[in-house]
């Protein structure tokens, strides 16, 4: 039986949130979580183990750089967690972000064609 992931999509953007979400589903057996900030990515991955986080970088409130350094940064179920940046502003995601490993860098007009891709070989490894 294959397994069942479970990802986390952090995003400011209720349309992407919902597009991410469909296309998640549509391609894998998966539950989807969703923030629609970094405090509240924060909140949920200290509640429950992810497959993989997709994130957003510019957000209010938090980066998305600031969201990920705090969940490898306060330890908690997700602290080695793959992440995939998906941003229209993926060199400023890169400057922030202070650990990359595991860490996956798309410009978010790239989705369609490289998230599933990265996903699928995320979780080959």
């Amino acid at each position: 039986m294959d397994k069942k992931y479970n990802f986390l999509v952090v995003d400011d953007e209720s349309d992407i949130v919902s597009i991410l979400s469909d296309f998640l589903q549509d391609t894998f057996d998966c539950d989807v979580d969703v923030a629609n900030n970094g405090f509240f990515g924060l909140t949920a991955s200290k509640s429950r183990k992810y497959d993989v986080i997709v994130s957003d970088h510019r957000m209010p409130e938090m980066t998305g750089a600031e969201f990920i350094n705090r969940v490898r940064e306060e330890g908690g179920p997700n602290r080695l967690t793959p992440v995939v940046f998906l941003s229209g502003y993926v060199e400023e995601a890169k400057l922030g972000v202070k650990h990359h490993d595991g860490v996956v860098f798309l410009d978010k007009v790239l989705y369609p064609t490289e998230l599933i891709p990265s996903i699928e070989q995320i979780l080959d490894e």
